[in-house]
C-alpha cells in the first residue's frame, strides 16, 4: 500500500508489485514496484500475515516521460470575432496521466481546421509552463467579414 500524509492507498495510487521472492532468513524481496501516481511525500507500508505491519521512509514519485497533449478544458461558445467565452488548456502527461511538470519548454499551437471561411484570432501560440499550455483572448473570425470590410 502506498499512502501520502492523510490518504489511504486506495483513493490515491495503484502498486503493481512485480516478482517478489519467497522471504529467506526473514528478508522479503520486490522487484519492479511500479506507483502510478506522481506524488510528493509518500511511504510503503509493508503488511505481515500475523498483522505485524511497518512503513518505508517518505519518497517522491515523479511523472514518467511525456507522452501526448491532452485537452484539458474545451473552448466554449463564442460570437465571431469574440474571444471563447471558456479557453482552451491543454495539458502534457505520461502515460499513466500525471501531468508532466518538468515541461516548460516549447510551445502549443491551435488552428482551426473545419471550415476554411473561418479562422483563429487571438493568441493560437502558447508557452508550455509547468506541463500546461493555457489559451488567452483565441477566438474564431469569418474571411468573409475581413475581406468586405
Amino acid at each position: 500500500c502506498a499512502t501520502t500524509a492523510n490518504r489511504t492507498c486506495q483513493s490515491l495510487a495503484r502498486i503493481q508489485a512485480g516478482d517478489a521472492t519467497a522471504p529467506q532468513s526473514g528478508v522479503a524481496r520486490f522487484n519492479a514496484v511500479v506507483i502510478n501516481r506522481a506524488a510528493f511525500g509518500y511511504r510503503l507500508q509493508f503488511l505481515a500475515s500475523d498483522a505485524l505491519f511497518s512503513f518505508s521512509a517518505a519518497f517522491d514519485v515523479t511523472h514518467a516521460a511525456p507522452s501526448s497533449l491532452v485537452l484539458l478544458r474545451l473552448p466554449f461558445r463564442t460570437l465571431l470575432s469574440e474571444p471563447f467565452i471558456v479557453q482552451p488548456l491543454c495539458s502534457v502527461v505520461d502515460s499513466f496521466g500525471n501531468v508532466a511538470l518538468s515541461v516548460s519548454s516549447g510551445e502549443v499551437v491551435a488552428t482551426l481546421h473545419d471550415n476554411s471561411s473561418f479562422f483563429l484570432v487571438g493568441f493560437n501560440r502558447v508557452a508550455m509552463r509547468n506541463g500546461e499550455a493555457e489559451f488567452l483572448n483565441l477566438g474564431v473570425d469569418s474571411r468573409e467579414e475581413v475581406l468586405s470590410t
